[in-house]
């Protein structure tokens, strides 16, 4: 865990089950401060009613969410330490080139969970455990997965995000334990 954590003011330092340290976010404010960011929430909501009018007039509005979906899932996975390219990832969603790598698996399995994601909340549907629980089993459909991990079903242990060589003791930060 990066030490710079130790001094947060939004949270502490805790020693998890395993003797790793792990990060605990102090409690939230009892009440939100909404003048002091009513601006800048009234400009973000017009902005966002905005690009919402502009896309119902585009006759196929996927043609532009589609590359912001794929830049997302790029960049979320990087934070994993999984990496690959809008290449590679056009390439392996179009049925085209050779086998792919499992990291360029791995982000496609993160565009699709993110439309799958959208659409069913676009529907009406609930966030339900159920959601929750096929979102997950998409991210980890036909890859690799870590030890102890089972798509579709919650983790039992202690998670990290940017160990090197898959090592808790080596992450950038481990969340609150389990």
């Amino acid at each position: 865990m990066d030490p710079s954590f130790k001094e947060s003011p939004t949270g502490r330092l805790v020693e998890s089950s395993n003797g790793v340290l792990a990060f605990v976010p102090a409690p939230l404010p009892p009440q939100v401060q909404e003048a002091r960011h009513f601006r800048a929430a009234t400009e973000a909501a017009s902005a966002l009613g905005e690009m919402a009018g502009a896309t119902r007039r585009l006759p196929n509005p996927s043609l532009l969410l589609r590359p912001l979906q794929s830049r997302e899932a790029l960049t979320s996975s990087a934070i994993e330490g999984t990496y690959s390219n809008e290449e590679n990832l056009a390439l392996l969603d179009a049925g085209a080139g050779e086998e792919p790598r499992d990291d360029t698996r791995e982000v496609l399995n993160y565009a699709i969970a993110l439309k799958l994601a959208l659409s069913h909340l676009d529907d009406g549907g609930p966030i339900s455990q159920f959601f929750i629980r096929s979102i997950h089993k998409q991210l980890l459909e036909g890859v690799r997965g870590a030890p102890g991990v089972v798509p579709g079903e919650y983790r039992s242990e202690q998670n990290f995000i940017g160990g090197k060589r898959g090592r808790i003791d080596l992450a950038r930060f481990v969340p609150p334990p389990p």
